[in-house]
């Protein structure tokens, strides 16, 4: 335990004044106590934290080797071992976006990497990156993009 610890000090006071008023050692004993408590939900608080990271990046590599594959939220809680809601409500919190949208943005990204590398189709992309049809992926890409997929491609092929 290092020697600046608000523990470390408190156990000192406590040992010097263990002759003295009862009083004092008992205030003592309280400090140290609550030093205590306040290091080991220091301690929790960090480990919930690196938890919640835990969940994102479970829940982002799920989506980065099944992006063409039909994925809800649901799955992605499922992978998780979470509550669909909290789930939701963490990774909002977390990556300032829902699930839902950043599988999108996921899938939308891949798209414009094979618009602008290969020659596939409009409904071969849409396939590949799990759209059931190219009218789907088309309407996502122009939400998100305010352009159409073929028009991107020309722009930056």
């Amino acid at each position: 335990m290092p020697t600046s610890s608000p523990v470390y000090h408190e156990m000192k006071q406590i040992l010097a004044l263990h002759h003295q008023k009862s009083a004092l050692v008992l205030g003592h004993l309280y400090l140290f106590i609550s030093c205590l408590i306040d290091c080991s939900l220091t301690k929790t608080s960090s480990k919930h934290d690196e938890n919640k990271e835990f969940y994102i990046r479970e829940a982002i590599n799920f989506v980065e080797r099944n992006y063409e594959k039909a994925i809800s939220v649901d799955d992605l809680a499922q992978v998780c071992n979470l509550n669909r809601h909290y789930f939701s409500r963490l990774f909002k919190e977390q990556m300032n976006i829902s699930p839902q949208q950043f599988i999108i943005q996921y899938r939308l990204s891949e798209a414009c990497e094979l618009l602008k590398n290969t020659t596939k189709t409009l409904q071969e992309i849409a396939e590949e990156i799990g759209y059931s049809n190219q009218f789907n992926f088309s309407t996502a890409f122009k939400r998100h993009y305010q352009i159409s997929p073929n028009r991107w491609r020309k722009i930056h092929k």
